[in-house]
């Protein structure tokens, strides 16, 4: 009996740990994530973390603009390897020239050590396998029917007794735009700031048509413009993100234009 009273009280001084021992390590805090949800999942703001009533932070606001501009002319600003000064006057050379096109404009505010993400979507939905019209098996002989098809060519008289294909599976695809932004403060350099940031733009160019015509089979045609990445950007000045050529039409040809991207980062109180 005294062993086994001897063992429970060794077991219950294992179990119970003097305050002084406690492990009051703090959880390991991610940097929260201010994106908005996806379409799957509950719409609902991010939740606030209770560190942050302890923390102080940077409250940024990151700026993206797209500009479009003659090819030869962007080529020639490039030579001369534009600094933020020289980038500041390009821009204002940008808003007042009636030849230049703003092509895409985004702004969001995020704070230090956090992300955020803004989004303009359509949903497309398009047909991608098709049943194909079945030959009738009985064909109207009526003096009238056949009156009605005696002019027609073969496309409009096969159109006429087979009719169109039927679509039987879809799938969707988002088209519009969507930014992200991150921003991370920089112990090394003052007012600078490592930024990450990805802008994404999907169109609808075109219903293509496959097959013969007159079964209506078409699928859409979608172009595809990204920029963006990991870059270190001093406060208040405009840094230079990327020149490449726009997305092409359905005929592949050059538009002889070039879509600058440029990005900026600013206190926002």
């Amino acid at each position: 009996m005294t062993g086994w009273l001897l063992g429970l009280a060794a077991a219950t001084g294992q179990e119970a740990k003097p305050a002084a021992e406690a492990d009051v390590t703090p959880p390991e805090v991610m940097p929260e994530d201010s994106r908005p949800r996806t379409a799957q999942e509950e719409p609902r703001s991010p939740e606030v973390p209770g560190i942050r009533e302890r923390e102080t932070r940077d409250t940024m606001r990151v700026r993206l603009e797209v500009w479009e501009m003659d090819a030869k002319k962007a080529a020639a600003k490039l030579d001369a390897t534009p600094l933020p000064a020289e980038l500041e006057a390009w821009r204002k050379e940008l808003l007042t020239d009636p030849a230049s096109v703003l092509a895409s404009s985004q702004a969001v505010t995020v704070e230090a050590k956090s992300r955020a993400s803004v989004d303009s979507i359509l949903e497309r939905i398009y047909p991608t396998e098709y049943e194909p019209p079945e030959f009738p098996t009985n064909i109207p002989t009526s003096d009238g029917f056949l009156a009605k098809l005696k002019p027609l060519t073969w496309p409009e008289w096969a159109e006429a007794i087979l009719g169109h294909a039927t679509p039987t599976s879809y799938e969707t695809r988002d088209t519009g735009t969507t930014f992200e932004a991150a921003v991370q403060p920089v112990k090394a350099e003052a007012k600078c700031w490592d930024i990450s940031i990805g802008l994404e733009s999907v169109q609808l160019v075109a219903m293509e048509n496959f097959g013969a015509k007159v079964l209506d089979v078409t699928m859409p045609a979608i172009s595809s413009f990204k920029t963006g990445g990991l870059l270190r950007v001093e406060e208040g000045k405009w840094q230079l993100v990327s020149v490449q050529e726009p997305p092409r039409g359905m005929d592949s040809k050059s538009t002889g234009k070039s879509w600058i991207t440029l990005v900026r980062v600013d206190r926002a109180r």
